[in-house]
């Protein structure tokens, strides 16, 4: 969950006022690691709610996939 501190909404004359209400929002992760001796390879999904009402929840624009590939340099392990 993600409850802004001080939510600032854009009025129809094109200037920010804080919101009177209190809006809270789901963020959500998962992310899957497949370790191998040399490197790691990870896929990431990300869902986050849009806060303006042109786009509704759970439309395609609310979440990101993202690949990682990641080697090791200086390390003689992953975790060291």
């Amino acid at each position: 969950m993600f409850k802004p501190f001080k939510e600032t909404i854009l009025t129809s004359n094109n200037t920010l006022e804080y919101a009177k209400d209190e809006n809270r929002y789901f963020i959500g992760s998962f992310t899957l690691v497949y370790d191998l001796s040399f490197t790691q390879i990870a896929v990431n999904v990300n869902y986050y709610d849009n806060f303006n009402e042109e786009f509704p929840r759970n439309k395609p624009e609310n979440y990101t996939i993202m690949f990682h590939l990641g080697f090791i340099l200086f390390n003689q392990k992953m975790i060291e």
